[in-house]
């Protein structure tokens, strides 16, 4: 079992591996040798991203895009999951059954209407309107996922709070919200992710150079007729090392956060 363990940890590690020491070598050296680590590394493809290619620019675009996305859909989805999992209302099942099934929807198949109503609208090139797109393609898994976690606590917790004079806004933020704060931070970190590795809605509604995401950015990289590897690859550390940063500080919330709602 250990064994098989360690192997499945370097497949796992590997292309980090493979990312990381491509990034400090010239084109000529990964030909030569595109699996080794360089001989003499070297910056220049990091200076490239950051001087030529204006790679802080969509990486500031990418950060601002995440965290209002995710901030806005966690705000939303708190108020809509207290009202699923407290309040009894008509149509609560079937109204809750509809979100539930959106999350079925592929967004290649809408990109087309979001384009056109953006274009309508004039809201094409700007972040704080696809933030909100985002937030709308996060709200199902959201809102199904805090629902059964606001499930969970017993009745006589609430009703002693009201007893005490707590209103529902009180108990929401004063006892709901801290006690699920695994599953929020782990709905924050699950959800930044897809936000920041998300290319097809960026790649639409983000048209202007100024304006693209780090995603996008990277996938420009790669000319018709010319490939610089370790230029993609320094691209790469982009991405993945601050995704990578956040969910190792957020582990110990991310890992309560799965298992927290399994035994009641």
């Amino acid at each position: 079992m250990h064994i098989t363990l360690l192997f499945l940890s370097l497949v796992a590690i590997y292309p980090f591996y493979y990312m990381i020491v491509n990034a400090f070598k010239t084109n000529r050296e990964f030909y030569d040798n595109p699996f080794g680590i360089p001989a003499s590394p070297t910056i220049e493809n990091i200076a490239e991203l950051i001087i030529r290619r204006n790679f802080l620019v969509y990486f500031s675009n990418t950060i601002i895009l995440t965290l209002l996305s995710t901030t806005v859909v966690i705000l939303i989805s708190i108020f809509a999951s207290y009202a699923f999992a407290r309040f009894e209302f008509a149509g609560k099942d079937a109204i809750f059954n509809i979100i539930i099934a959106f999350t079925a929807v592929p967004i290649i198949i809408v990109a087309i209407p979001i384009y056109s109503i953006f274009v309508n609208l004039g809201l094409i090139n700007k972040l704080t309107s696809v933030s909100f797109v985002y937030a709308g393609f996060m709200l199902p898994l959201t809102i199904f996922v805090l629902t059964s976690f606001f499930k969970t606590p017993p009745q006589e917790l609430f009703d002693a709070a009201k007893i005490d004079g707590c209103r529902d806004i009180t108990i929401l933020f004063r006892i709901l919200v801290p006690i699920s704060k695994p599953a929020i931070l782990t709905l924050f970190i699950v959800n930044g992710l897809w936000v920041w590795n998300e290319l097809l809605l960026a790649l639409v509604l983000l048209q202007a150079e100024p304006k693209r995401t780090i995603v996008v950015a990277l996938s420009a990289l790669q000319g018709r007729f010319v490939l610089n590897q370790p230029l993609i690859m320094a691209g790469s550390l982009f991405v993945g090392i601050p995704m990578i940063i956040v969910f190792i500080l957020g582990q110990k919330y991310f890992i309560k956060g799965l298992t927290s709602g399994i035994v009641k």
